[in-house]
């Protein structure tokens, strides 16, 4: 028997779209915010504490990480006995909080993604030199590595001669994602 009712959400996805068709994205963002200033929090800790699933507080955890207000330290067990990391304030996160600044997310995991997989496939037609590669690749695992602290970034992108070999070029060519560990 399933206690689902036309209210509830069944994805993510649709706890996000209710919470931003409802305008209330922002003003959650900054009570979740406010809430792991007074007590770091579990994304399931959050959830007990607000009247949104952790579905719908997820997108604002990862939003403030992305903001540079929030990181994760640590872990704990969470109700379901699995370890979830622990959410703390940075001192950006307090000036935010105090309305002092007001930044806005920067791009997610998948945007950044995209730009690594646009990019290679422009160093393969030769139309940009493959700094900007390197470059993107930096921004990618940078980001990566502050949203999830146990990540290690792959140990190089290319050959030791710096160059794409010809196996690389044609599987960027051909793929339509890029997948980094790909060249590992």
């Amino acid at each position: 028997m399933s206690t689902h009712t036309d209210t509830t959400p069944e994805t993510t996805r649709d706890s996000y779209k209710a919470i931003k068709n409802a305008g209330d994205d922002t003003s959650l963002r900054r009570k979740v915010a406010a809430t792991i200033a007074m007590s770091p929090s579990t994304t399931s800790e959050l959830s007990s504490k607000f009247d949104h699933s952790s579905n719908a507080l997820r997108p604002r955890v990862n939003e403030l990480i992305r903001m540079g207000c929030v990181q994760r330290s640590g872990k704990r067990t969470n109700p379901s006995g699995h370890e979830a990391y622990i959410h703390h304030i940075t001192p950006k996160g307090e000036r935010y909080l105090r309305n002092e600044i007001n930044p806005e997310p920067a791009p997610t995991l998948s945007e950044l993604q995209a730009d690594v997989v646009d990019i290679a496939r422009e160093v393969c037609s030769g139309c940009v030199p493959m700094e900007q590669l390197e470059q993107v690749v930096k921004t990618h695992d940078s980001a990566k590595l502050r949203r999830d602290p146990e990540w290690s970034p792959p140990q190089l992108l290319t050959d030791n001669s710096g160059e794409l070999t010809a196996d690389e070029i044609e599987q960027i060519k051909n793929d339509p994602v890029l997948d980094i560990e790909d060249f590992q």
